[in-house]
């Protein structure tokens, strides 16, 4: 399964949700890829203490094969193809969106029917990029992870309204949230999404234990019956 993590603001979480939802998907025996899409500022090689030489964007500007940034992490069936930062965005790569599409296609063709992997999660870029809604496209799952901060619910709806022209159904996750609030907010997330459109897939909360790893590292090894896993555990487990 092809899954896509998106959202329309930093700081929702996103990037950390990839790496521990990765780690959850391999201790259950499956052989995972993650591929950092997120160029303007990724975040994934640094979460599992990696120093890429070859990424995802000397791919694209054909400096290397896929093979060359295909990196093994830890000592599971986990892959991370990194990126490193650059103020293009993907499509600005390619003479159209249509070749960027190509592109992409021609790799996971490559990781699926040569690599023989279960499940690839694309960490993508914040905000409404060709990229983004490029990769919306080709996933098998759209989620789309926000905050309960105005801003980001507001842009949510956007993305949410662009997705649905390019016959795209995303899923929203609201991260997060007070842990005392929770339960008391879950129904009336769930009729306020009903009325903006949102598919609301799952609320999670804001866990201390997370924050404290400071994105250095991933709580799903050094602490799976976390609260906090336990939410990705549940998600992820509602999705495969």
């Amino acid at each position: 399964m092809k899954l896509s993590f998106h959202s329309y603001k930093g700081g929702t979480g996103k990037t950390n949700l990839v790496g521990n939802a990765a780690t959850y998907l391999v201790n259950k025996g499956y052989k995972v890829c993650m591929i950092d899409m997120d160029l303007a500022g990724p975040g994934l090689y640094s979460l599992f203490n990696l120093k890429p030489n070859k990424t995802l964007t000397d791919y694209f500007t054909k400096k290397c094969s896929e093979k060359d940034m295909l990196y093994h992490i830890g000592n599971k069936e986990l892959y991370l193809i990194p990126s490193s930062a650059t103020e293009e965005d993907v499509i600005r790569f390619f003479t159209s969106p249509a070749k960027a599409k190509e592109n992409i296609l021609q790799l996971i063709a490559y990781l699926e029917d040569e690599c023989h992997f279960d499940h690839i999660l694309f960490d993508c870029s914040a905000g409404i990029l060709k990229s983004s809604l490029l990769i919306m496209n080709i996933a098998d799952f759209v989620i789309v992870v926000s905050t309960l901060d105005k801003q980001d619910i507001d842009g949510t709806y956007v993305m949410n309204e662009v997705a649905h022209k390019l016959n795209c159904k995303p899923h929203v996750l609201f991260n997060r949230i007070p842990e005392n609030k929770i339960k008391g907010m879950a129904s009336i997330i769930q009729d306020f999404g009903e009325r903006l459109g949102f598919d609301v897939l799952e609320l999670m909360s804001y866990n201390e234990t997370m924050a404290n790893t400071w994105s250095r590292n991933i709580l799903m090894d050094s602490n799976p019956d976390s609260t906090y896993c336990v939410e990705v555990s549940k998600l992820l487990e509602s999705i495969i």
